[in-house]
């Protein structure tokens, strides 16, 4: 986005659910301690656990649980929605994976929108579906846009009502212009 542009409308959305917060947190605590523990045991103490696992398989083990998947279920939770509606189109950014601008030329129509995250899209995140896209963090409303090649994007908004109106003021905007 330039600096310049006018933002008619801007959300971001957080994972803030608090059962999702103990779940990663609990992972992380049991990865990087059973992690830390054998790699004490094995590195400092030279003790070896009688295992079918070679020192390769191991290693490889150790680095994808005690490092990699924490690191990964820390990222995504630490993960944001950052939705802007611009004078040059739609901005979605699920941050630190996806960045996506829709012009209004490609919009055909929008409408506010309720959906169940888990049946209809089978969760919450960035969701492919038959038909479209889905960016969802929390909640069960958003805007749905209709694409001029007939594709569908949901967007999840926290006041639906808001960003739908800053769309449609937008796109009256650029239609007159």
């Amino acid at each position: 986005m330039r600096t310049d542009e006018t933002v008619y409308y801007r959300e971001v959305q957080r994972f803030r659910q608090i059962w999702l917060w103990a779940i990663v947190i609990a992972i992380d605590i049991l990865m990087v301690s059973t992690f830390s523990y054998d790699f004490y045991q094995r590195i400092f103490l030279g003790r070896t656990v009688d295992e079918p696992m070679s020192a390769a398989e191991t290693w490889i083990t150790w680095m994808l649980l005690g490092i990699v998947l924490p690191f990964l279920i820390t990222a995504l939770f630490l993960s944001k929605l950052v939705v802007e509606v611009t004078e040059q189109g739609v901005s979605i950014r699920y941050f630190p994976f996806v960045r996506r601008r829709i012009p209004y030329t490609g919009i055909a129509s929008h409408e506010v929108c309720q959906f169940s995250p888990f049946w209809d899209f089978g969760g919450w995140g960035i969701r492919w579906f038959p038909g479209g896209w889905a960016y969802i963090v929390s909640g069960n409303r958003g805007v749905k846009l209709r694409l001029n090649d007939n594709k569908l994007l949901i967007i999840g908004s926290h006041h639906p009502e808001k960003l739908a109106e800053a769309i449609a003021e937008a796109m009256g905007d650029r239609r007159d212009g």
